[in-house]
This record gives C-alpha cells, structure tokens and sequence, in this order.
C-alpha cells in the first residue's frame, strides 16, 4: 500500500490542492512521487502520478505544514489504473 500525501498552500478551497507535496510512503521509507502532476479543473483537482497496475495508493491531505496538524484520508485503498502506467484522482470540491 502506498500513500499519497498533500498539503495546500493558500486555505482556498479550490485551491486545495494547488501547491502539493505528494509522498509514497512504502514503511519505513518515504519518498517523493516523481511525475506527479496536481492541475485545477475548476473546481475539481486532479492528481496524477505514475503507477503500477498492482499498487494500491491512499490519497491523504493536510491543512498545513505544522506538525500538529492531522493527515486526513481522501480515499480507501485506491486502486492504480489497469493496463496503463499513470493514475489519476479527482478530488471534487
């Protein structure tokens, strides 16, 4: 299971996702996505990032960089794309 980790750089809500520090997580190791790309289709955000037909992701976000601040799951085990090499997640606002 891998996650996929985001934090938003203004609090407007279209704009959840605009800056994005995207994560994988595979424990204990972290790192980042390479590929991944966050686009505004008002006034969704679509994620995209490269995968693995057998991979399954978490998206997850949080509202801000503070330490304190919770991580909160936007999907159950979301499943990468069959027969291609990206996945994409839209996250409706």
């Amino acid at each position: 299971m891998k996650t996929i980790k985001g934090t938003p750089h203004t609090p407007s809500p279209i704009a959840s996702f605009a800056a994005v520090i995207i994560l994988l997580t595979h424990a204990p190791h972290v790192r980042a996505i390479e590929g991944l790309t966050a686009q505004v289709q008002c006034p969704n955000i679509v994620l995209s990032w490269p995968s693995v037909d057998t991979e399954s992701y978490i998206v997850q976000f949080k509202t801000s960089l503070d330490t304190s601040s919770p991580w909160v799951t936007l999907t159950n085990p979301y499943p990468a794309a069959y027969g291609t090499n990206m996945t994409y997640f839209v996250h409706a606002n």
